[in-house]
C-alpha cells in the first residue's frame, strides 16, 4: 500500500454512527495525523516524526503528534514562532522542504560533536492555499544526510496528510493542535544497539526496551538529586546513575567562579581530571571550559587508559554544562576498532549525557549553599551579639515545660 492509499484507509473508515458528528471528526483527525507519523517515520527510517499545526491565531507552531521511540520523542520542541531557526517553521514560512543536517553552524567537528545529535527534514502541510502546519521527522546523524528521494518521499506523504486534513476541515472539524501533544509509539524506529559499546542495554529486539532503559536511570537521577542535600550526594547519584549507563572510567563536577573552574566532587580514576580542571582559567581552550561556556561537546582522546581490563584503549570526553553555573566532565574507554567515522560520540550517549546535565543542574549550587548555611549562620550571630552586647535577653522556656 503506497502512501495515498494509506492514508485514503485511514481516513475513509465506515463507521455508520453519524460519521459527521464532531467526536467522530475528532477521532479522524487523531487517526490520520496517526497514520502519517507512522508512515513518515517508517519511510525516512526515522527514530521520531511529528505533525505540527497551526494555532487558532496562527502566528505560532504545535506539537500535535509525536511519534517514535525514547529518547528521541521527548527532544523535538512543543511548540515554536513562525520566525524561530526550526526546521518546522521555516518549512511552513518557505513553502518548501526544510532540512537541519547542522544546527550548531559554529560547531568545529574536529573538537566537538553538534550539540544536537539528529538531522531533521520537515515539509509544508499546505494545500489550495491554506496551511495547516508541517510534517517534521528526526534521524540520528550517524545515518547520514537526507537524499533527493528522501525529500520526495517526505512531500508526498506530507501533501497527502494536506489533503485529508483540508477534507476534514470541510466538513467542520476544527483542525488546531491540542494543549499538549500527544505521544504514540511507532515500532521499528529505535536505533540499533552498536557492538561495539562496551554496554547494550535493555532487551535486544524488543521495542523501547533500550530506551526505557536509559529513561529509568534518568528518572531515578532525578528523584536522588531532589533528596541530595551535599556535595557528596549529588556526585554519589551521579556515579549510580550517569557514569553506569554511559559506562564511564571518571566523573568530576566542577563549578565557575572568580573566572576559573573549581572541582566541586569527582568519581572514578578521575585523578588526572581533577589536576587539569582545577583552577583551570575560563577563557582557555580546555574541553572543560568550552563546554562550560554553553554546549555539549564530546573529544576523541588518545591517551590510553593506564589500568585495568580496557587497558591501552583510547579514551572519549564528555563535557557538558549544568545550569546555574555549574559543569561536569566524564571521561571513558573507547574501542579501537570504533573508525574515523564515529570520532564523535555515538548519539544515544550525546542524548544520555545533555538529559542527565539538565536534570543536575539545580542540584550543585543546593548542596554548596546548604555548606555555607553554618558560616552563613555563625557570621549573623556574630553580628547581632556585636550589636545588642551587654542587653539582657529573657530565658526561652518550652510550652512542655510551663
Amino acid at each position: 500500500m503506497d502512501d495515498r492509499n494509506a492514508l485514503d484507509a485511514m481516513a475513509s473508515r465506515p463507521d455508520g454512527q453519524g460519521h459527521e458528528s464532531a467526536g467522530v471528526r475528532g477521532e479522524e483527525l487523531t487517526a490520520v495525523l496517526h497514520r502519517a507519523v507512522e508512515q513518515a517515520a517508517h519511510r525516512l527510517q526515522a527514530v521520531a516524526a511529528a505533525v505540527y499545526l497551526l494555532t487558532p491565531g496562527g502566528d505560532e507552531l504545535r506539537a500535535a503528534m509525536i511519534g517514535g521511540s525514547p529518547p528521541s520523542v521527548l527532544t523535538l520542541p512543543g511548540r515554536m514562532s513562525l520566525d524561530s531557526p526550526y526546521a518546522s517553521a521555516r518549512a511552513l514560512t518557505g513553502q518548501g522542504v526544510a532540512l537541519l543536517a547542522e544546527p550548531d553552524p559554529l560547531a568545529d567537528p574536529q573538537h566537538g560533536a553538534p550539540a544536537y545529535p539528529y538531522t531533521v527534514a520537515s515539509v509544508p502541510l499546505e494545500t489550495q492555499g491554506r496551511r495547516f502546519g508541517s510534517l517534521t521527522v528526526l534521524r540520528t546523524e550517524n545515518r547520514g544526510a537526507y537524499s533527493d528521494a528522501d525529500c520526495r518521499r517526505l512531500a508526498r506523504i506530507g501533501d497527502r496528510l494536506a489533503v485529508l486534513l483540508d477534507g476534514l476541515h470541510a466538513r467542520g472539524a476544527v483542525i488546531a493542535p491540542g494543549n499538549l501533544p500527544v505521544l504514540v509509539p511507532v515500532f521499528d524506529t529505535e536505533p540499533r544497539p552498536v557492538t561495539q559499546e562496551g554496554t547494550v542495554r535493555g532487551v535486544p529486539d524488543v521495542p523501547g526496551s533500550a530506551g526505557m532503559t536509559l529513561l529509568y536511570a534518568l528518572q531515578r537521577l532525578t528523584e536522588m538529586l531532589n533528596r541530595a542535600t551535599t556535595m557528596e550526594h549529588v556526585v554519589g547519584a551521579a556515579e549510580f546513575c550517569v557514569v553506569a549507563s554511559l559506562d564511564a572510567r571518571a566523573l568530576v563536577l566542577a563549578s565557575a567562579a572568580e573566572g576559573r573552574l573549581w572541582v566541586l566532587g569527582h568519581s572514578g580514576d578521575s585523578s588526572s581530571l581533577v589536576r587539569e580542571l582545577h583552577g583551570t582559567a575560563l577563557y582557555t581552550d580546555t574541553s572543560a571550559a568550552r563546554a562550560l561556556r554553553g554546549r555539549a561537546l564530546f573529544f576523541p582522546g588518545a591517551s590510553p587508559v593506564p589500568a585495568g581490563p580496557r587497558e591501552g584503549t583510547p579514551r572519549l570526553r564528555a563535557g557538558a554544562p549544568v545550569r546555574l553555573g555549574a559543569g561536569t566532565h566524564v571521561d571513558r574507554p573507547r574501542p579501537h576498532h570504533l573508525g574515523t567515522r564515529d570520532q564523535r560520540a555515538h548519539p544515544r550517549r550525546q542524548r544520555r549525557g545533555r538529559a542527565a546535565a539538565g536534570v543536575r543542574g539545580p542540584c550543585p549550587p543546593r548542596g554548596a549553599g546548604l555548606r555555607q548555611r553554618p558560616a552563613r549562620a555563625h557570621r549573623l550571630l556574630a553580628h547581632r551579639r556585636g550589636k545588642h552586647a551587654g542587653r539582657k535577653r529573657p530565658r526561652r522556656v518550652s510550652p512542655q515545660l510551663r
